[in-house]
């Protein structure tokens, strides 16, 4: 009973909804429709969405809530395999149900960033993305090490192959390019969605991974390099999961340890990020900036860098002219399922001052577009969120918790987000 009362008074002291309009970018500052700079502080609108019929299982009501609570953007998930069920056919009664749901942001003042989301690829491998058409994984066969997490399935050779497939514009069925299917397909989105006044802009491409990464012979370097370092029978994988040792959890608490091995990939993720990820990106912007040439268009790094590794983007040549935003998340190593936060903030310190040096380079502002207490149990959870809160306010970044999930007001955490969503006072 307490506890209600403390939320319900928080959501009595959070900001009224904001003002419907467009936002822009000045440097490395969002700007709000009164020209005036601001912080996007939002939700990710994400879970239900993923699967079929991949709509948000919110409703008018709860999307009014996340204005209550000083939201004053979500961040929406969209699947390819939503958009173009089948080679080059769109399913156009799914964009018509998302700007519906575009509807009741804008109703309540709440700005929208559309995300092509992607787990694992696709649905082929029991993630999302991907439909299973635009799959090409060489027909091998996926069987995840179940004792890991979640992620380490994208380290299965089938997964690797169809990433690889992707970055290579490899054929589809109908013999168009897999890059040149997706390309279409944003444009297609943006077309039936982008006009909306709730809509400032897209996130391309949800946590891109690498392809085939024993592929580069820089990865296997900085593989070599940390099995030389690391606690002797410690997987990598093994650093992120409740399954890693003593060992492995006493080498996480040294940030300056940790950042050191994660460093090690660096000539890997640049040579991603510059071969295989800009070029994406300049593809998608130059197809539909033409659609609405005030969008904003928020570039993810590498997946890596969710856990704090260094990114190498840039604006090139192919990016000049168009609204930027740099789009990284950020999941604190230090905790894990059933694994309790050590109470040391120094990671996400370290891991935000390198997305400030980022945001410098492109000279876009950033957000935040996943963070959240999803990795601590809930004796630590508002511990976590307090301290991560009040990095973000510290050094001015928008964001979009990881998520808005149907229990999100039952969570021990619930008070600290009410904080962290609220307008600077």
């Amino acid at each position: 009973m307490v506890r209600a009362l403390v939320v319900l008074a928080l959501v009595c002291m959070t900001a009224l909804p904001a003002p419907g309009g467009p936002v822009a970018v000045d440097g490395t500052r969002f700007l709000g429709p009164d020209g005036r700079p601001v912080i996007l502080r939002g939700l990710n609108v994400a879970q239900s969405s993923k699967r079929p019929p991949y709509m948000p299982w919110q409703t008018p009501e709860e999307i009014a809530a996340m204005a209550q609570w000083g939201c004053n953007c979500m961040r929406m998930l969209i699947t390819w395999a939503a958009i173009e069920p089948r080679p080059g056919e769109y399913d156009d009664d799914y964009l018509a149900a998302m700007r519906e749901r575009l509807d009741w942001a804008h109703e309540v003042g709440l700005w929208v960033i559309l995300d092509m989301h992607q787990d694992l690829y696709g649905e082929k491998f029991g993630g999302d993305g991907a439909p299973g058409w635009a799959t090409v994984d060489g027909g091998l066969p996926y069987d995840p090490a179940r004792g890991l997490s979640w992620a380490a399935g994208y380290f299965e050779p089938a997964v690797m192959a169809a990433f690889e497939s992707f970055w290579n514009n490899a054929d589809t069925p109908d013999g168009t390019g897999l890059q040149d299917h997706f390309v279409a397909a944003w444009r297609h989105a943006a077309e039936r969605l982008g006009d909306h006044p709730a809509v400032i802009g897209y996130d391309l491409l949800n946590e891109p991974f690498y392809g085939n990464v024993l592929g580069y012979p820089e990865a296997i370097q900085a593989l070599m390099q940390l099995g030389q370092v690391l606690p002797e029978g410690t997987d990598p994988m093994g650093l992120f999961t409740p399954a890693r040792s003593d060992r492995a959890a006493e080498l996480l608490q040294d940030p300056e340890r940790y950042f050191s091995l994660v460093d090690m990939g660096d000539d890997f993720f640049r040579r991603f990020e510059t071969e295989r990820l800009l070029p994406m990106y300049e593809r998608v912007v130059q197809s539909i900036s033409d659609v609405t040439p005030e969008a904003i268009f928020f570039l993810e790094p590498h997946i890596g860098a969710a856990s704090g590794a260094h990114s190498f983007l840039e604006r090139t040549e192919g990016l000049e002219g168009v609204r930027l935003a740099y789009a990284p998340h950020f999941y604190d190593p230090g905790c894990a399922p059933q694994t309790p936060y050590d109470g040391n903030p120094e990671r996400t310190r370290r891991a935000f001052e390198r997305m400030q040096e980022v945001s410098g380079r492109l000279n876009a502002p950033v957000l935040l577009g996943e963070w959240g207490d999803a990795e601590s149990p809930p004796e630590t959870a508002q511990q976590y969120l307090r301290d991560e809160a009040g990095l973000l306010r510290d050094l001015g970044f928008s964001h979009c918790y990881w998520q808005y999930g149907p229990k999100l007001t039952e969570s021990e955490a619930f008070a600290p987000l009410l904080d962290a969503l609220a307008a600077e006072r």
